[in-house]
């Protein structure tokens, strides 16, 4: 629905690219570089037939491209731009849904935790020397469909 759309772009890419910037500007001032870390999903490349979610995806994924495009312009500052792409992980969202065949889509057999999508946020945002790249956050998700 066009409303559901709207909600997503908004939120999800709206939101992401106006922090953005403002840390940006922040940032430049400072002259000091630094780190901005966005969250996608891997389910932008890896859609699955029952996960029926178009309005977020589209907008993940073009958090992806945001991400990609600012670790260029920004890189002569010394700004990287890096996001995590979490695969299934238990939050509120994921409450009465059963967990057997999203532990079943992992070679790891879990659900992920807010605290393994903190620990790759933390990585990403330390680690002076990268930039421009999607961490796969996934259990093995992605590299059991591949």
């Amino acid at each position: 629905m066009e409303q559901d759309l709207e909600h997503y772009w908004s939120v999800n890419l709206k939101g992401t690219y106006l922090t953005s910037q403002a840390a940006v500007r922040a940032l430049i001032e400072q002259r000091r570089g630094g780190a901005i870390v966005n969250i996608t999903t891997v389910l932008v490349d890896h859609a699955m037939s029952w996960v029926q979610a178009t309005a977020p995806l589209i907008s993940k994924g073009a958090i992806r491209a945001l991400t990609l495009l600012l670790a260029a312009e920004l890189a002569p500052h010394g700004i990287r731009v890096n996001a995590v792409a979490p695969g299934f992980i238990r939050t509120p969202l994921m409450d009465g849904v059963d967990p057997a065949p999203l532990e079943a889509a992992a070679l790891l057999g879990r659900v992920g935790q807010a605290a393994d999508i903190a620990a790759a946020v933390r990585y990403l945002a330390e680690s002076p020397y990268v930039t421009g790249h999607i961490l796969n956050v996934d259990g093995g998700f992605v590299t059991a469909r591949q």
